[in-house]
């Protein structure tokens, strides 16, 4: 004698079957039901990637990091965190942060504190992306956003869906008296088309 839950199996069953066809459907709007978000399609590809940039950066200077798109691909950055240390312990004000599009570079700079790594650990897959320090910048292009770093772990949960074959760039400018290290941490995540 059953025990009136079997049912509960079927149930099961129509669901992961009702769920896996908007899986597997092209459409994407107001019909279909997303089962999972580009982060996760992307590292489940191999080409899900977290970027660190560390560097130092004197007092009333400018640094930039470049970030140039491939020519392929849905393209998705969202930053995580700047850490800034000032050596003085002067929190007060260590400056800003510019995000633009866009820019023109005379050339790209150096691969000096940028590290790349895939999140998925069983993927052989490279970035094919660029990302390097100290570019030569003709023209910084277009300004997306700028933000105040004002202590020392400035948070940004922002993500942007990016041009193809376009060259982005963080600027860091230090506004304070003292040299002070800092790092920039984000997230570049990749679908093929």
């Amino acid at each position: 004698m059953g025990t009136g839950f079997e049912y509960m199996d079927d149930i099961e069953a129509i669901r992961l079957m009702f769920c896996n066809s908007f899986k597997s459907s092209p459409e994407v709007g107001i019909n279909s039901i997303p089962t999972e978000s580009v982060q996760a399609r992307s590292i489940e590809l191999g080409m899900g990637f977290i970027v660190s940039h560390n560097d130092t950066i004197a007092s009333t200077n400018t640094d930039y990091t470049l970030f140039r798109t491939p020519a392929t691909g849905l393209i998705t950055i969202s930053f995580i965190s700047i850490l800034a240390v000032d050596g003085a312990d002067n929190k007060a004000s260590f400056g800003r942060i510019k995000f633009y599009e866009g820019a023109t570079v005379s050339s790209i700079g150096n691969d000096t504190g940028i590290k790349v790594t895939n999140y998925n650990r069983r993927s052989s897959n490279t970035n094919n992306f660029v990302v390097k320090s100290n570019p030569t910048v003709t023209s910084a292009g277009t300004l997306l956003t700028e933000s105040l770093i004002a202590e020392e772990l400035f948070k940004n949960d922002t993500s942007w869906q990016l041009k193809s074959s376009t060259d982005y760039l963080i600027e860091i400018n230090n506004d304070g008296s003292s040299t002070f290290d800092y790092s920039i941490t984000f997230n570049v995540f990749q679908i093929p088309e």
